[in-house]
């Protein structure tokens, strides 16, 4: 085994760390935990296909509050609410 992780481990390692935060976001965005799983399935599959473009010196923060109340009718980002 390589001394230094491959780009898939070091996805897989990244993902399994910040899962649970994550899902908890997107969980506070959407009404029903099916879709907030479907979006996380999404954003996983969305990570993998561009993680070899990621910069470690910048990385991306989710924010620790969304000034939209939970489980608003308007949804934060139409495009995501779009393709559900």
């Amino acid at each position: 085994m390589p001394d230094s992780p491959s780009i898939t481990e070091s996805l897989v390692l990244l993902l399994t760390q910040h899962q649970e935060p994550l899902f908890r976001y997107i969980s506070s965005l959407v009404p029903r935990e099916a879709d907030a799983r479907d979006i996380l399935q999404e954003t996983s599959l969305a990570l993998y296909c561009k993680f070899t473009e990621y910069d470690p010196a910048r990385p991306c923060r989710v924010p620790k509050s969304h000034p939209t109340p939970r489980h608003s009718t308007a949804p934060p980002w139409p495009f995501i609410h779009s393709r559900l």
